[in-house]
């Protein structure tokens, strides 16, 4: 039974991760394109870093 328990756990712990690892790649890379982009859709040349 304990077994049963432990593997539903473990089920449920990978796919959360899974899921906020996936969420953080995407607004990681959504991130970097805005802040590589955003100088040239405002026209300004020198970003505040």
């Amino acid at each position: 039974m304990f077994s049963v328990i432990w593997f539903t756990l473990q089920e449920a712990v990978e796919v959360t991760l899974n899921y906020q690892i996936h969420d953080l790649l995407i607004g990681a890379v959504c991130f970097v394109i805005v802040y590589r982009f955003y100088p040239a859709l405002t026209g300004s040349k020198n970003p505040t870093s």
